[in-house]
């Protein structure tokens, strides 16, 4: 995982740093687990994701509003998909 590859401003102002997933960081995820996708997702967001320079866990992930996570997802999936800036 690199430092940042796509930086965005968050609707509360946060700042959002996300780096593209590499393979171990898609196993990690659990996309392959078979727990379903939403959960994957949130185990990437907190591998990949960085808001004001922190990780956040599962948990804080799942108490995260839907409007502040929005913005994060296509460029994180743009990422995971070609694997390079969207």
């Amino acid at each position: 995982m690199t430092l940042s590859d796509v930086e965005i401003i968050l609707p509360s102002g946060k700042f959002a740093s996300i780096a593209a997933p590499t393979f171990g960081d898609i196993l990690a995820c659990g996309l392959l687990d078979g727990k379903g996708l939403g959960h994957a997702l949130l185990g990437l967001c907190t591998l990949c994701v960085r808001i004001d320079g922190k990780a956040l866990s599962v948990d804080d992930w799942e108490q995260t509003s839907y409007q502040e996570i929005e913005p994060i997802i296509a460029p994180l999936m743009a990422l995971v998909t070609k694997g390079k800036r969207p």
